[in-house]
């Protein structure tokens, strides 16, 4: 059995109400509100101790399984359904390849790439499906989140993880018709599955799919 001390923790406090313990990449993170004290956050780990016990052995068994993967040349790495061989270079690009440059972080160099490259190949997509099926979006963005693949705002701004780039294209393009479909619906009403059904009648399938995926698919370093 491990001791837990807060000091071993990462504490965020904040304007929050309520308490979290979180445990991310085998660290657990306590957020608390401001008016908390430390005495707060060992009643926490005390509480939540097998929890975070548990947590900690799950998160480092599936690294184990999964290690880390270096970034250099000649490895190769996914759009969608081809894979692509990394190389040298002098900018930052993608062409039938992904160019690094030398120097520095090549994991972080290479989600860069990924994400400048998410733009425009998944600005493409977005445009097409939504003149297909005759829906005005306001805007997109591409994003980094951690726990969604895309998210679509009140105004009508669609955002898509650059994430997308590293699944099979058929389910990006389901994620893509999924938050074109909240431009209509912006709930998950039946009236929502009426329109997604109507833009992607695979959905059903798709969804399945993409429970086989998790948003840490960037395992690198």
């Amino acid at each position: 059995m491990m001791n837990l001390s807060p000091e071993q923790c990462e504490i965020i406090f904040s304007k929050r109400k309520s308490y979290a313990v979180e445990v991310k990449d085998g660290k657990v993170i306590l957020r608390l509100p401001y008016y908390s004290g430390m005495r707060k956050a060992h009643e926490l780990l005390q509480k939540h101790h097998n929890w975070i016990e548990q947590k900690i052995l799950e998160q480092n068994i599936k690294k184990a399984e999964n290690p880390p993967v270096t970034i250099e040349s000649g490895k190769y790495f996914p759009l969608f359904d081809a894979l692509y061989v990394i190389k040298e270079g002098t900018k930052l690009e993608f062409n039938n390849a992904f160019y690094i440059t030398p120097g520095g972080d090549a994991a972080d160099k290479l989600r860069q790439l990924y994400r400048q490259t998410a733009k425009s190949i998944l600005g493409l997509k977005l445009a097409e499906k939504a003149k297909q099926c005759d829906i005005v979006y306001s805007g997109m963005k591409i994003s980094n989140a951690k726990t969604r693949w895309g998210s679509c705002s009140y105004k009508k701004s669609i955002n898509l993880n650059w994430r997308l780039l590293l699944l099979p294209e058929r389910l990006a393009d389901y994620i893509i018709a999924h938050e074109l479909a909240h431009i209509r619906e912006m709930n998950h009403s039946r009236a929502f599955y009426m329109e997604l059904e109507r833009i992607s009648p695979e959905w059903r399938r798709a969804e399945r799919e993409l429970r086989q995926y998790s948003l840490n698919l960037d395992n690198w370093e």
